[in-house]
């Protein structure tokens, strides 16, 4: 999947990312009650934040790790936002339309 990332805290500096991993398996929710899965990246042995938090900021392509935000029962799809881990901005700097995500 592909995602935009901040490079650094200038305002329009962002890299385009591609991942080939388990987050390629999971489709876009459009409702609260669709996501059953979201990325974090941890911080503490016992502290997750969200891949995009500001405090916590990691700039270039991350490796976040996907969680479960409830229970997922056999033959579910794996669902979440995409902006939970994408710069929406970033797809506009490079002249991509984001209007999906």
């Amino acid at each position: 999947w592909l995602y935009a990332a901040k490079a650094s805290p200038e305002e329009d500096d962002y890299v385009m990312c591609i991942d080939f991993d388990e987050g390629s398996i999971i489709n876009r929710a459009m409702t609260d009650e669709e996501r059953n899965v979201k990325e974090f990246i941890q911080i503490g042995p016992n502290k997750l934040v969200s891949s995009l938090d500001p405090e916590h900021r990691v700039y270039g392509c991350q490796e976040g790790s996907l969680y479960a935000t409830r229970d997922i029962y056999p033959g579910e799809e794996l669902k979440m936002y995409y902006t939970d881990s994408s710069e929406g901005y970033g797809f506009v700097t490079y002249g991509l339309d984001a209007t999906g995500l």
